[in-house]
């Protein structure tokens, strides 16, 4: 993303507080319509869809936990493709486009 000055910023620390919460991001290919619509409703109590198949999540270790425990009943493993990736404070994040930078809560809807 560009600041004021277009100049690349690659601030990350200002996307994640001091807590423990780590960056979650979920990318998913499922084939049924039922299923992916069951998963949008679980990942959208988590965090934010920047895309149609990938979700940004701001996560601590309980917070993770829930959201993780209940995705293998929302998939077909056979037909599905799932992928978590749990993040570091210490990762660089670049994004450009509509979606706005993942913004911390001190709640989400479960």
């Amino acid at each position: 993303m560009l600041d004021e000055s277009g100049e690349l910023n690659e601030d990350f620390d200002s996307c994640i507080d001091s807590s423990n919460k780590k960056l979650v991001l979920i990318v998913y290919d499922i084939v049924n319509d039922k299923r992916r619509r069951r998963m949008v409703k679980h990942l959208e109590s988590f965090g934010n869809r920047v895309q149609k198949s990938a979700f940004e999540c701001l996560t601590d270790d309980g917070m993770f936990k829930k959201l993780v425990e209940k995705l293998p009943d929302l998939i077909d493993e056979k037909e599905d493709l799932l992928r978590i990736y749990r993040l570091s404070q210490h990762c660089k994040m670049q994004f450009w486009g509509s979606v706005e930078k993942l913004k911390d809560s001190d709640y989400w809807v479960i």
